[in-house]
């Protein structure tokens, strides 16, 4: 993400697709240039989270920067970008 704090967006060309896999099942979340952090954590968590296969969540850190969970200890996961 460009520049600090919410609202920053991942900015112009920086758009694409973050590929998540977790336990060997590849899950993939198209990202937009304009995306800002609330929007990337929305998108992962439809795909990874509760909303989505359940292995991995998204949040904010607190300070702006993504930060990513296995749900349990069960759950090995990497990125893809």
């Amino acid at each position: 993400v460009t520049g600090s704090g919410l609202g920053a967006t991942l900015g112009v060309g920086n758009g694409g697709n973050l590929v998540i896999t977790a336990n060997g099942t590849d899950y993939t979340v198209a990202l937009a240039d304009a995306d800002d952090i609330s929007t990337i954590v929305t998108k992962i968590n439809a795909v990874t989270g509760a909303g989505g296969a359940n292995v991995v969540t998204a949040s904010d850190d607190g300070s702006g920067q993504l930060q990513l969970d296995a749900v349990n200890a069960d759950v090995d996961f990497s990125i893809k970008a």
